[in-house]
């Protein structure tokens, strides 16, 4: 199955997924966890909701370089990157950029639809 979301789809809230070697990985790929990977850094001072349990926000959270942009294998920067450069770091999305919007797919004939 080739490699579909994330890193290969330029979205950034979803984990890139892909089976056998089209994963664009050097081994053969059976795992339906994600294969891609962001920057972040955990900042103390960072305020905002939390990335992993739900709850009010608050100080203490991991913040992500790049625009949180996710990389596969062969496709990490070289070079020193901004870690710990507030500056650099994203703490939070307002809202999920348009290559993270679920599709909109019709309903054609629900019930709930309307004429």
């Amino acid at each position: 199955m080739p490699a579909g979301g994330g890193a290969i789809a330029n979205q950034i809230s979803n984990f890139m997924t892909g089976y056998g070697r089209s994963a664009g990985v050097p081994y053969d790929e059976y795992q339906t966890i994600g294969i891609d990977y962001s920057m972040k850094w955990f900042d103390p001072e960072a305020v905002g909701v939390s990335n992993l349990v739900p709850g009010p926000p608050a100080a203490g959270k991991f913040v992500f370089l790049n625009g949180a942009e996710r990389y596969y294998a062969g496709n990490w920067p070289k070079g020193d990157q901004p870690f710990f450069e507030r500056s650099a770091s994203l703490v939070q999305l307002e809202s999920p950029p348009p290559s993270d919007q679920p599709p909109n797919f019709p309903c054609e004939g629900c019930p709930s639809a309307t004429d």
